[in-house]
């Protein structure tokens, strides 16, 4: 059993049992012949179970059962042995109805009856608990849904944040992302003065995610009346802080200088359009010409799904008109394939880009449908990334308790 049985319940049981196995015994001319032939037998076996139930707890229903049948067929062995003294003891009532008066084959049928019946009594009663505890073992979270790398709703980003007073386990945090269906959850506990982060994908859990960052940063200054300047989150890459700037929030990421790198052709084979250039950081970075290239971008998704890059993704990058330069992001085999607006990849576009362009900050633009713009600077080992935030959603979600194991 997964737990422990309640010995004051089964007692009340027991004195239940006794007292219909006494009741039997005067009912018996009123009943068939074949029902008095095993009833007090069969309610006498059901009696051991569940005095075996006591004793033995923690032990499983069938275990009970079986220890249960083993004495009863024990005892009524011993009825084929014969001396003046245990004699002497039948002959006491209550040494008749401990060690009966005779043996007979009937008996170890009526045995097996009463105990199987105990045991599919108690089978039962454990399945009706369980239901009955899963009605009410729901916890509630709170929730936020913000669109990140915009003023405005319907924009940038969506990211969901859940605020957690302990770590669920992974399966459910995964879970939720899916359930959500936004392109990241963010997690995060309070530990001090500090937090601790971590994103899901509706697919996978995340090295690093710019967007949800951004997010969980809007949710501490805004729904949690945080009044410091800056955040700081421990993370799977490491310390991140988010601080503000206005009615901006400044991102301040880890710095990832991509290298020149080879094409997969899983990869090329999938764009319409081929690049003029190819790195690698944790993304392959695609450098095109001109805006319209990457407008006109379509990549194959049946093709590009060949290759799997998680943490990882693919992101396309051109010159802007109004802006330093413009991207977007694509991530084969997941739920999401392109990206509204991706923070994380621009710890390695800022860098290409301050380099290329002889800039320290810039200003850069996401061409999603739902487009982003983010506000950027290369410190030389750490990337600026400044973005608004806008709150869409507040509320409660609810998770069975049942999910947490």
């Amino acid at each position: 059993m997964n737990r422990s049985r309640n010995r004051f319940l089964y007692t009340l049981i027991l004195a239940v049992v006794v007292v219909l196995g006494l009741m039997s015994r005067h009912l018996s001319a009123h009943l068939p012949h074949a029902i008095n032939l095993m009833l007090g037998d069969a309610i006498w076996a059901s009696m051991i179970f569940v005095m075996l139930a006591i004793v033995l707890k923690k032990t499983s229903t069938a275990r009970v059962a079986l220890a249960s049948l083993l004495f009863c067929y024990a005892i009524e062995i011993t009825q084929l042995y014969h001396a003046p003294w245990i004699d002497t003891l039948r002959a006491t009532r209550i040494g008749g109805l401990i060690l009966g008066f005779g043996f007979l084959w009937s008996d170890l049928v009526a045995y097996a009856v009463g105990v199987a019946t105990a045991a599919i009594v108690e089978k039962i009663s454990i399945k009706l608990n369980k239901k009955n505890s899963i009605k009410h073992t729901m916890i509630t979270l709170p929730i936020y849904q913000v669109d990140a790398f915009t003023s405005k709703v319907f924009r940038g980003n969506s990211a969901c944040v859940v605020m957690l007073k302990d770590w669920l386990p992974n399966n459910t945090l995964l879970s939720i992302a899916k359930e959500n269906g936004v392109a990241e959850t963010a997690f995060f506990t309070r530990k001090g003065d500090g937090f601790h982060l971590r994103w899901f994908t509706p697919d996978i859990e995340m090295d690093l995610c710019g967007h949800a960052t951004l997010a969980t940063a809007h949710v501490i200054f805004n729904h949690m009346g945080y009044d410091g300047q800056h955040i700081h989150f421990k993370s799977a890459s490491g310390d991140l802080s988010v601080g503000r700037e206005g009615d901006l929030l400044v991102l301040d990421f880890p710095h990832r200088k991509p290298f020149p790198a080879h094409l997969p052709i899983e990869i090329a084979e999938s764009l319409n359009i081929q690049p003029k250039e190819v790195l690698l950081a944790r993304d392959y970075v695609l450098v095109y010409e001109t805006q319209e290239e990457i407008e006109s971008l379509a990549p194959n998704r049946r093709l590009i799904d060949r290759i799997n890059l998680d943490p990882g993704g693919v992101v396309v990058t051109a010159p802007g008109k109004e802006a330093d330069f413009v991207s977007r992001f694509f991530t084969p085999q997941a739920t999401i394939f392109e990206d509204p607006v991706t923070g994380s990849a621009h710890c390695s576009l800022v860098p290409y880009w301050c380099e290329r362009l002889g800039k320290k900050q810039l200003y850069a633009q996401q061409l999603s449908q739902r487009s982003g713009e983010l506000f950027c600077t290369d410190m030389g080992d750490r990337v600026l990334i400044k973005g608004n935030a806008i709150t869409y959603l507040e509320g409660t979600i609810r998770v069975d308790e049942s999910e947490l194991a």
